[in-house]
């Protein structure tokens, strides 16, 4: 059996390669990024059926859809893992999009970083999204 190589951490390369494809969905206007359960459901909602438009869509001209690897809500972060680029590019276009889902909603998409327990860049550093009025 081939041996796996790993980094320093213990990691193996190639979860390295792909940590970027790992994510949160954040609400900007709490101080650690979090979402209340009756929030992730909105979103998630909002999420599944721009991504059943798009299966429809995309299956009649034979292109790939965005798949993902996980779907996580723990510690009031909603978390993603990508499948690939083209799939976390289409996640943040739809979040960008999504209509605000309640009073003063704004999400952004982050990078979920190891030990992550809220947001993982200062307030203004990242592009806010979910200013826009609706969503594909």
């Amino acid at each position: 059996m081939r041996r796996q190589e790993t980094t320093s951490k213990g990691h193996s390369y190639r979860e390295v390669a792909a940590s970027h494809l790992r994510v949160a969905v954040i609400n900007v206007h709490h101080p650690l990024g979090k979402l209340t359960a009756n929030q992730v459901e909105m979103v998630q909602n909002c999420l599944m059926g721009a991504l059943d438009r798009q299966l429809q869509q995309y299956l009649a001209s034979g292109r790939q859809a965005a798949t993902f690897r996980g779907i996580k809500y723990t510690g009031e972060i909603l978390r993603r893992t990508s499948e690939d680029e083209i799939s976390l590019e289409w996640l943040k276009q739809t979040v960008r999009s999504l209509i605000p889902l309640w009073e003063a909603a704004q999400l952004n998409v982050v990078p979920l970083t190891e030990g992550c327990r809220g947001r993982t860049s200062p307030p203004g550093e990242s592009e806010p999204m979910g200013s826009r009025s609706n969503f594909n």
